[in-house]
Parts: C-alpha cells; sequence; structure tokens
C-alpha cells in the first residue's frame, strides 16, 4: 500500500512538472504564485468565452458608452499588475447594475449600470474587475 501510494506521488509530482505549470511572481501580493495555465492559454479561454458571452448579452451600440468605457479601461490597464494581457473593455446592452470579467481580460460592464456611474466609479468598479 505504501508503495502504490509513493508511486502515484511520484507520478503525480513528474506529471505537474511537465504539464507547463510555473510559479511567477505576482507583484500585487508580493510573492511567488503557483500558476497553472498560461497567459497565452488564458487569452485562448477568454477569448472563446467572450464570443458565447456575446451572442447571449450583445454589445450596446451606443458609441459615445464604448468610448467611455474604453477610455476609462485604458487607464486602469496602464497601472495594472497584469501587462501580460490586453484589456478589452465593452458595454453590454442589459439593463441590470452589473460587470463581469471573462480570462484573458476580457471586462463587461452593463449598460445600466453605465448609466448611473460617473467616471471615477466606473474607473473603481473596471479596477476591481481587472484585479
Amino acid at each position: 500500500m505504501k508503495r502504490n501510494y509513493l508511486k502515484i506521488t511520484l507520478f503525480l509530482f513528474i506529471l505537474l512538472n511537465l504539464s507547463g505549470c510555473a510559479t511567477l511572481y505576482n507583484p500585487a501580493t508580493e510573492r511567488n504564485e503557483f500558476i497553472l495555465i498560461s497567459s497565452a492559454t488564458e487569452k485562448a479561454i477568454g477569448k472563446g468565452a467572450a464570443a458565447e458571452y456575446t451572442k447571449e448579452y450583445p454589445l450596446a451600440q451606443d458609441q459615445y458608452l464604448q468610448a467611455r468605457i474604453r477610455r476609462v479601461g485604458e487607464r486602469i490597464s496602464k497601472v495594472s499588475d497584469r501587462q501580460d494581457i490586453e484589456y478589452q473593455f465593452s458595454v453590454v446592452d442589459n439593463k441590470e447594475l452589473n460587470a463581469l470579467t471573462l480570462p484573458g481580460g476580457y471586462i463587461y460592464v452593463n449598460s445600466g449600470l453605465m448609466d448611473v456611474l460617473n467616471d471615477d466609479e466606473l474607473a473603481f468598479v473596471l479596477a476591481h474587475e481587472a484585479g
């Protein structure tokens, strides 16, 4: 029984080392953290999820709202600890007061929330979502 436990432990150790996992320094926490997927994999997952999300929740057609979220979002992305991804900020046509982040830097804010926030409050929401 003990011998099987050792074999399984050794197998898992080797598997984890060969799977592309890494320990990276996270400036936000000031610690090394175990990362299970690469940034490229995260972006690929996010791209697929974003396509599915925008099928169900289409982007708002109001170009003023889209320009506003991108302008405020650009300021947030410049100071983000995640400089390895390119953030994409968009407004979806939904009157609920909500925001959502998908892997790879896809950040969505509902048009209903955009209607009640000033730019400082919007920056707070975007910073929260980016974090």
